[in-house]
């Protein structure tokens, strides 16, 4: 349980900071450590399955984020 004076002191930062500590919060955390229900374990091992089984399928991340970024404003 997060101390409620320490979440009242974070919520009083301003949103840049706040986005800051958010981000310094998540990078402190070790992927490893976080906890997966067994349905997304499931299915994380299926599409490495699929990935590995077809490795030259798919699409390279240089036209995957071109796309992206047209469909921004």
């Amino acid at each position: 349980m997060v101390d409620p004076r320490l979440l009242a002191q974070a919520k009083g930062l301003d949103v840049a900071d706040r986005v800051e500590l958010i981000n310094e919060l998540w990078d402190s955390i070790d992927a490893n450590e976080l906890p997966v229900s067994p349905g997304t374990a499931d299915l994380i091992d299926e599409r490495i399955r699929e990935a590995d089984a077809t490795p030259l399928e798919g699409r390279p991340w240089e036209d995957v984020e071109a796309e992206l970024r047209a469909r921004l404003p």
